[in-house]
């Protein structure tokens, strides 16, 4: 099972989206790493991510943009990526559990997911921040998720 990346965020991946439009929609590794001013190993979880989220096809040492990633805007955005995200874990599985079990707490949902063998780290507690960090920077943003701070709190909009 393939996992979204923990540690990107959509403004950072926004920010690489840019340069390899700006460079005709492909690019290769060592150009896009030193435009970005970032190391390789810090671009990689950022490629995966749009990868998986089908804004970018990684060949070899190269990098171009998709028809999705070429038209992805801040019109767009929300909908390209809730759509996209609805199949990647842990917010496939997320979004499963909340349509059948309703509003879930944090560590309530990190326990669902993990009897559902959807796991980022093998201790609960790293999974619980992980999850929620995920959850906001993503899941929220992209409109697939409501989140109440007041009671770690996640429920499917209304």
């Amino acid at each position: 099972m393939k996992l979204f990346p923990t540690e990107v965020g959509i403004t950072e991946l926004r920010g690489i989206i840019s340069i390899i439009m700006d460079n005709g929609g492909k690019i290769s590794l060592p150009q896009l790493s030193d435009e970005a001013e970032e190391d390789i190993d810090k671009l990689l979880p950022l490629l995966e991510a749009g990868s998986l989220l089908g804004l970018m096809k990684i060949k070899g040492a190269n990098v171009a943009l998709t028809e999705k990633g070429k038209g992805l805007n801040l019109e767009n955005l929300a909908k390209i990526l809730s759509n996209a995200l609805a199949k990647i874990e842990p917010f496939k599985t997320a979004m499963k559990i909340l349509k059948e079990k309703g509003p879930l707490t944090t560590r309530d949902l990190v326990r669902s997911l993990r009897k559902m063998r959807v796991k980022i780290y093998t201790d609960e507690a790293l999974d619980i921040e992980a999850v929620r960090k995920l959850m906001l920077r993503w899941g929220v943003r992209s409109k697939m998720f409501s989140y109440d701070y007041n009671t770690d709190t996640w429920s499917l909009p209304s």
